[in-house]
């Protein structure tokens, strides 16, 4: 390995490796790593656990400039979901479902799907089959006519998607961070997600959103979690109506702000840095 200083950021909730190879190679990159770190203390707990070794913390900033409130809410309720659409782990078949309950209680609703068809090609040929070919599962021909799909649109588009939605919704599992909830909370907007990984330790105030419990790909077919998931949409939009609920929410997102996690990250460099100048022992 090159005598270079680095610190090994895990990006996923847990590795699965196809060949024994593959995990002996990582097991490398983990024990010559002058530092590790995960993106929660739930995913810093996990490596910790799996390898035997101490594991900071280091979440994904959000710009609070950038990600903030842009646009006044819409005049109708809209219900975002920014996520790949065509991988099944982020829950869309399960909001499909919720949301003939949400639509029946409140039939001025909109679903906004504003997530990409396939990220980087992932599951891309299998889109239709997938999703749009599940649109079924909305009964009401009047739910489904309420549903836009979006589409990814552009990164300068997200501050006024998040201020004009009512709630952002990412149902998944599996979920190691899920930036699209700090991202709408900063531009103060209510969020529902998952109760488990990240987004669970993101959404951990009632003032800012609401949790379901997803503990396995099996609950994103249930029946029961899709009526939990309805619950609550339609608590966040409530909330949403709130006076006060935009600031909760930005005050709550300024945790993961870029002026509190960028310092970090420079110290935590720092001192990799410090220490393979001054021959310190490394990790």
């Amino acid at each position: 390995m090159i005598d270079l200083p680095y610190l090994l950021h895990f990006m996923m909730w847990k590795h699965e490796w196809p060949w024994r190879i593959d995990r002996h190679l990582f097991n490398r990159y983990v024990q010559g790593a002058d530092r590790l770190v995960a993106l929660t203390q739930g995913g810093a707990d996990l490596v910790s656990q799996e390898y035997g070794a101490t594991c900071g913390v280091l979440p994904p900033p959000v710009d609070m400039e950038f990600f903030r409130p842009t646009a006044p809410r819409a005049r109708h309720p809209i219900v975002l979901f920014p996520a790949d659409l065509a991988d099944e782990r982020k829950g869309g078949t399960l909001l499909l479902r919720a949301w003939n309950r949400v639509f029946e209680q409140r039939p001025d609703a909109r679903l906004v799907l504003a997530g990409p068809f396939g990220l980087a090609g992932f599951h891309q040929g299998h889109f239709l089959n997938t999703m749009l070919g599940k649109f079924s599962l909305v009964r009401d021909p009047a739910a489904r006519a309420a549903i836009e799909i979006r589409g990814v649109g552009e990164v300068a588009d997200l501050p006024q998607w998040y201020s004009e939605a009512w709630v952002t919704v990412l149902p998944s599992f599996d979920e190691a961070f899920g930036i699209v909830l700090t991202e709408s909370l900063a531009c103060g907007t209510p969020v529902v997600a998952s109760s488990q990984g990240g987004p669970g330790e993101i959404v951990s105030n009632d003032r800012v959103g609401a949790t379901v419990a997803l503990k396995s790909q099996w609950d994103l077919q249930s029946i029961n979690a899709a009526e939990e998931l309805a619950d609550a949409l339609l608590y966040a939009l409530d909330l949403a109506e709130r006076p006060g609920t935009v600031n909760e929410c930005r005050e709550w997102a300024s945790r993961w702000s870029l002026d509190r996690v960028g310092p970090l990250e420079e110290q935590m460099l720092e001192e990799i840095v410090d220490g393979f100048r001054s021959g310190g022992a490394r990790r």
